[in-house]
């Protein structure tokens, strides 16, 4: 059985937020902290899929590993997805290097812009270089009406679904996941529901 887990559903910067004096970011307790977001996926052949990485990358994972139905024996990250460059989703990935987790042949699956910008960004370029991802763009036109779905194994699919938001640095996709009876659609950025 394919396994979902949310990691986390704040901004960025999750909550309290960094610089933030309101009281929605003061004197928080634990029970109102939030993660940055982000999702986990653990499927029937006990691989680990985790959407987006944040700097909460250490207790997100204590989360995935925690599914209650779970059985299985996750002690690693197989696949990383990433819908967009900006901060919050993939100022996690250093965590992944020799400093912290020690981690090889990662797939980091992204999109063409994306995969540009890590070989221009020398922390991660080094990282792919070391072994720790294996880069894995996305296949081919996805365009709206050219979707791309990818096999992750016999029970689970994705599609990365082009998505408006601000592209400074990267496009954004949204991803549809697939199991054999239920689909999950991630949309953490978007520019408009009208545009979108």
């Amino acid at each position: 059985m394919v396994q979902v887990k949310i990691l986390g559903i704040a901004q960025d910067g999750g909550r309290p937020h960094a610089g933030c004096t309101k009281p929605c970011c003061s004197n928080l307790d634990q029970g109102d902290i939030s993660f940055p977001v982000a999702l986990g996926i653990l499927d029937d052949d006990n691989t680990s899929h985790l959407v987006e990485a944040s700097r909460h990358l250490g207790e997100q994972m204590r989360y995935l590993w925690k599914l209650e139905e779970s059985n299985k024996a996750c002690t690693r990250i197989d696949h990383v997805w990433l819908t967009h460059a900006h901060w919050g989703h993939v100022d996690g990935l250093g965590l992944f290097g020799r400093e912290t987790m020690n981690a090889r042949g990662v797939n980091l699956h992204v999109s063409k812009s994306m995969t540009d910008l890590i070989e221009k960004t020398p922390a991660w370029r080094i990282m792919v270089e070391q072994g720790v991802f294996t880069v894995n763009t996305f296949p081919g036109d996805t365009t709206p009406v050219n979707l791309i779905q990818m096999e992750l194994s016999p029970t689970l699919t994705v599609e990365a679904i082009p998505i408006p938001h601000r592209a400074e640095l990267s496009d954004t996709h949204a991803f549809l996941f697939r199991g054999p009876l239920k689909s999950l659609l991630f949309l953490p950025d978007h520019d408009t529901w009208e545009k979108t």
